[in-house]
């Protein structure tokens, strides 16, 4: 007879827990009992959203404001920096009102001519005046709407509702100020240890100081160095953790440099998660049993599973071009791969009117935006003929979960062969599993490519399998 052994520990996932994400249950743990921790950069963005946006993010924070906490590096970051960021709201809107007094002037030289060639009989009759009334007319609307958001952006400086709300929603919550100069001087020393071997976070804002700006300032008889801004947050954030016995922590930062992020180059930059590292040291030095971070815009998306929130499209749109940094506009991008590039210029040119992104995390590699408000996922694969159904599979069920998780509208997977050796057969499988699941919104395409023929800008490979094909097959 078997001796039954006694179920043991993932020993590997034990040792190295930073290459690790939370499983479907540590993440169910984690935004049910977690601490939700905010970088200065997600207060500050608060300012740079629409008043709905705005509202409908606020309200998801003070769904969860008992379990909020802000490290003290934090708020003093958002402090400092928030009149700059009130300050760059209005430099658009001042310099669209001086575009449009161009406008207006140029209205005036044109009519102005048109009189005078008359006068000298170059032009018939003809009457100016119902094109300049009219289009005075809406430069004035549009200037009295601006003029509305400027004044309610200067009022910020006097009064400021969005600082009041959130010195309610953290009140109690705010963690406390370094003791003293020689504690942050011990910091320092041993962030310019960290910085020199790149451990993360916080060694790519060496040289953050802009031309004429100092590194350091000066608060409450401390010296601080800017560029230990985010060591000093990770060091409060690791500390707190550990003496409140924090298990399940979540972090949200607009911060998108790779001394936070673990990224891969794979078909394009992809964010995996949080740095390993980071995962590893606040489980070993915080006692956490489960970390993770988001950017805000995939925080509200997750809120809306886990907190049942409801977040407006248009408002969650506005979060999302305000964090993602890459954003195309009216010409195509590489990517390297020339069947990629023709792709994702036969992407581009299908919607020539919609505003496309590339997705830097995890999920499709493309996200398009109609005039609508229809948003549409292009996850895109490079595939051979060795490829096994298991792996095409695969990739359907994450274009699936694409489509339900970050709710688009549809979301396309594009296979891109390089050969024609390809078994149709394996595609049709893939898709036909597809259909009887009855997944809508999610389709699967075939684009050929013969490596003898270099692919040109306007790329002549085609959609050989779609689902109305197999529909019909």
């Amino acid at each position: 007879m078997s001796k039954i052994r006694p179920q043991q520990k993932n020993q590997i996932k034990d040792l190295f827990p930073g290459f690790y994400r939370p499983s479907d249950d540590e993440f169910i743990t984690l935004w049910e009992k977690g601490i939700f921790v905010l970088d200065s950069n997600v207060l500050l963005n608060l300012y740079r959203y629409p008043e709905k946006a705005r509202k409908d993010f606020l309200n998801v924070l003070n769904k969860i404001k008992e379990r909020i906490w802000v490290p003290h590096q934090v708020i003093l970051e958002f402090q400092r920096n928030r009149l700059g960021v009130i300050t760059d709201t209005l430099k658009p809107i001042t310099d669209l009102v001086n575009e449009m007094e161009k406008i207006r002037l140029q209205i005036t030289k044109i009519n102005q001519k048109i009189t005078t060639d008359q006068k000298r009989g170059i032009i018939g009759e003809v009457d100016p005046k119902g094109f300049e009334e009219n289009t005075k007319e809406g430069l004035v609307s549009l200037k009295a709407q601006l003029d509305s958001l400027n004044d309610a952006q200067m009022r910020l400086f006097d009064n400021d509702p969005i600082r009041q709300e959130l010195e309610d929603l953290f009140l109690g919550k705010i963690g406390p100020p370094l003791k003293d100069q020689s504690q942050l001087d011990e910091i320092y020393k041993e962030g310019e240890s960290r910085y020199q071997k790149k451990i993360p976070p916080g060694y790519l804002d060496q040289g953050k100081d802009q031309p004429g700006e100092s590194d350091e300032f000066m608060y409450a008889g401390l010296l601080y160095k800017r560029k230990f801004g985010d060591f000093i947050l990770w060091k409060q954030l690791v500390n707190h953790a550990k003496e409140q016995n924090i298990e399940n922590l979540i972090f949200i930062t607009d911060d998108r440099k790779e001394d936070w992020w673990w990224k891969e180059e794979c078909q394009g930059q992809k964010t995996i998660g949080p740095r390993s590292e980071l995962v590893e040291e606040i489980k070993r030095e915080g006692g956490v049993s489960s970390f993770y971070a988001y950017y805000p815009d995939r925080f509200l998306e997750y809120a809306q599973k886990h907190l049942h929130v409801r977040i407006t499209p248009a408002s969650l749109q506005h979060i999302r071009e305000i964090s993602k940094p890459v954003f195309i506009s009216d010409s195509p991008w590489t990517c390297g791969s020339p069947e990629l590039d023709a792709v994702y210029e036969w992407i581009h040119n299908r919607h020539l009117n919609s505003q496309i992104s590339q997705n830097a995390e995890v999920g499709p590699e493309l996200e398009v935006t109609t005039i609508h408000g229809e948003r549409i996922g292009y996850e895109v694969k490079i595939v051979g003929s060795s490829n096994p159904s298991s792996l095409l599979l695969k990739e359907l069920k994450r274009g699936i979960d694409f489509k339900e998780l970050m709710e688009f509208d549809t979301l396309f997977l594009v296979l891109v062969l390089k050969d024609k050796n390809f078994n149709k057969r394996v595609f049709q499988d893939s898709a036909k599993y597809l259909l009887k699941e009855g997944f809508d919104g999610v389709f699967m395409g075939l684009i050929i490519t013969e490596p003898a023929q270099p692919i040109d800008p306007c790329p002549r490979e085609h959609f050989e399998v779609l689902m109305n094909w197999l529909k019909e097959s």
